[in-house]
């Protein structure tokens, strides 16, 4: 019987941590009927991942969105790829923005996070909140004969040298800010982090620009460690204050001070798996996550599957479920309250004990990762039924991937795509930002696409490209399959890629190395009578590549607009007869137009508008050859479109092979095509890169 498939990747973290999470969840999805293919981020090799068949696999799961970035180049952007984040999405910034599936879901385990990503990561097509569940050790102590009272499990920083940290980082201009934000988060204890930041920008005190306070709130863990540490140690201090014994697990607990020390027992750091296992010999667990507070801590849920009492701070998650009444809970602005608390456990062991079973019970029905596992499928089978979200069959490769660009760009809006395009591009690694730099000074050396200068915040040719290809995606459909060949298609496929990713893999792939460009010899066939038009002859080195080609012809026309070129064009042809020279430019109709010169002279463009530039004369085809023409190359700067259309006659009557430049703006990859099947149905049409590999241009549409 057909299973369903899961592909996860294992992360290591911190602790051990991670993997426990990630086996238990994946024991989860098993439970659940799916077949579960689990692979180690740590030990897989890139020649693995390629062979991998990622469209058998009904999502792809990861905790903190671990290598998808490198990961997605390789697999088909339409895979739902869910990434479970146990950390604020902050942290994982970076991964989300470079992530390029266009099905990415994020589960984060606070629904504060999940507003805060909402808010700031369009990379995100979904997020949800899915909270932390719980462990379960080997064996588990009945509550009455456990070793410890009291312990507390994670970590030590010292709250003055976060502070420190907080001073050196923010400086003075920012530091009275931090501590306005400490002091309204400590004093409202179940707001958001964000929600602080946000009171304060909201002071007449203090102003900043938009930058400045996303600079300031993405640098928001200084401000989360301090109040954690100041929590932590105000909590401890209260418990050796009041003679209370306290257990204490984690790193650096040797540089904490206070009085009463010997109330402190400090044992080192553990693995997760051990800290399950002093859960379940501990009678009370003391938890203090002040930052979490629409969530509930892992270490929450571990208690109480372990049976011991988790005595923690607020959070509107747990009174909003009820949990508040199974925990034992304590506020951090009233922390003098805390030993009282604890004594009162310590002394009525029977109610104690019903608490610890009465949890245990709750939390293994509820809260483990087995139950996250049957939530995640959940979510993902609704997002599937919300996105319209189909499963496609392929011929082959090639067909696959156009089709996971066409879902991209159809189920993703304007500005979600725009943010990926631009995060793509943007957020690439230090050693490739000199290369993407010089590809956005070609694009605006040119002009064709639309201009990028993200240091003065212009993305035109982002937006430009996103426009296009959302109004036009099925345009791009209709293309794909006026294709003939599989090198066109794949052509075609890799080229729409590179609109939307930044990767020279695209462009190499298909770089043509075997003819010349615009005489792809497979193609075409050549009779002795043939007559030749380059439109756009610039210094004559097409015109020479068809002759070194072919070896006969019966006539060349070539057009050239600017006047020095067209004198080395002819200078470079002077050995050759039956070529006949016509400096003017080639449009729809004849008339004078108006030519802008490039600095090289090699991409002069034409224009309707007197603009100050010389006036020249234009043509089209139809009016200026009387004879039958054969062969038409056309490579005119974005003027190909008008050109066709002054030849529509020639096209109609003589059926001549086309080869034309298809990359001088945005609309011309579909839209020559479109203009030519309009004027003869009969056309079969290819499509061959010449490009380089970091951008794509020099691409050529041929008409067969």
């Amino acid at each position: 019987m057909y299973r369903k498939k899961i592909l996860a990747f294992e992360a290591k973290g911190s602790y051990g941590v991670l993997p426990v999470f990630f086996k238990e969840i994946c024991d989860g999805f098993e439970k659940e009927g799916y077949l579960v293919q689990r692979k180690s981020i740590d030990t897989i090799i890139w020649e693995e991942l390629r062979n991998i068949p990622y469209a058998e696999f009904e999502f792809i799961f990861c905790f903190n969105s671990a290598f998808y970035r490198e990961i997605s180049y390789l697999f088909p952007v339409s895979v739902i790829t869910v990434a479970f984040f146990v950390d604020h999405p902050i942290i994982h910034q970076i991964r989300i923005k470079r992530n390029h599936c266009y099905n990415f879901l994020a589960l984060n385990v606070d629904k504060y996070w999940v507003e805060f990503a909402k808010k700031h990561y369009l990379a995100i097509n979904e997020n949800q909140f899915v909270p932390h569940a719980g462990s379960k050790a080997k064996n588990v102590v009945p509550y009455k004969q456990r070793k410890y009272d009291v312990v507390q499990i994670g970590g030590y920083l010292s709250s003055w040298q976060a502070l420190q940290t907080i001073m050196r980082t923010r400086k003075e201009k920012h530091f009275n800010y931090s501590m306005k934000v400490i002091e309204i988060f400590l004093s409202q204890e179940t707001i958001s982090l964000e929600d602080a930041f946000a009171q304060v920008f909201a002071m007449p005190e203090f102003t900043f620009s938009d930058q400045e306070k996303w600079e300031i709130e993405e640098k928001f863990y200084l401000e989360d460690d301090f109040i954690r540490a100041y929590a932590r140690e105000m909590a401890i201090k209260s418990l050796l204050d009041a003679k209370i014994d306290v257990h204490v697990f984690g790193e650096k607990w040797d540089q904490f001070f206070g009085d009463n020390m010997e109330y402190l027992h400090i044992h080192g750091s553990i693995s997760y798996l051990e800290a399950l296992d002093v859960m379940a010999n501990s009678k009370i667990v003391l938890n203090v996550t002040p930052t979490l507070n629409y969530g509930a801590h892992e270490r929450i849920f571990s208690a109480m599957m372990n049976g011991a009492i988790c005595l923690t701070n607020q959070s509107l998650y747990l009174k909003e479920t009820g949990l508040d009444q199974e925990l034992v809970i304590y506020s951090i602005s009233e922390i003098s309250d805390l030993p009282e608390m604890v004594l009162m456990l310590l002394s009525y062991e029977d109610q104690a004990e019903v608490i610890s079973n009465r949890a245990m019970e709750i939390a293994t029905k509820e809260h483990t990762w087995g139950n996250r596992a049957k939530k995640i499928i959940e979510i993902v089978n609704q997002y599937k039924t919300k996105r319209n979200y189909k499963d496609f069959q392929y011929a082959n490769d090639c067909e696959m991937r156009f089709g996971e660009w066409c879902n991209y760009v159809r189920f993703n809006s304007e500005s979600m795509l725009f943010s990926k395009i631009k995060n793509n591009y943007i957020e690439v690694e230090p050693n490739e930002i000199p290369v993407v730099e010089r590809i956005f000074e070609s694009y605006n050396r040119y002009g064709y696409w639309g201009r990028c200068d993200p240091h003065n915040g212009i993305f035109e040719l982002f937006h430009n490209r996103v426009k296009e290809i959302k109004e036009h995606v099925e345009d791009f459909v209709w293309m794909f399959q006026e294709l003939k060949d599989l090198r066109s298609k794949r052509a075609l496929c890799n080229i729409l890629y590179s609109w939307i990713r930044y990767s020279p893999q695209y462009l190499s792939n298909i770089k043509e190395h075997i003819f010349d460009q615009y005489f792809d010899m497979d193609l075409m066939q050549i009779e002795e009578d043939e007559v030749f038009v380059d439109v756009g002859a610039y210094h004559g080195d097409t015109a020479l590549s068809y002759i070194q080609h072919y070896c006969h012809y019966k006539k060349i026309y070539c057009y050239e607009a600017f006047d020095k070129n067209m004198e080395i064009c002819k200078n470079n042809l002077r050995g050759f007869s039956n070529i006949e020279y016509r400096e003017c430019a080639v449009g729809k109709q004849n008339g004078i137009a108006y030519i802008n010169i490039s600095e090289d002279h090699s991409a002069c463009t034409i224009s309707d508008s007197d603009n100050g530039t010389r006036g020249i004369e234009i043509v089209s085809l139809d009016e200026d050859i009387s004879e039958k023409i054969t062969f038409i190359k056309m490579d005119i700067e974005g003027s190909e479109y008008n050109a066709l259309l002054g030849a529509k006659r020639h096209i109609r009557n003589d059926h001549p092979k086309l080869a034309v430049a298809a990359y001088h703006n945005n609309q011309d990859l579909w839209r020559l095509a479109k203009i030519i099947k309009d004027l003869d149905d009969s056309y079969h049409f290819y499509l061959r890169y010449y490009g380089g590999v970091g951008y794509p241009s020099e691409y050529v549409l041929y008409g067969i």
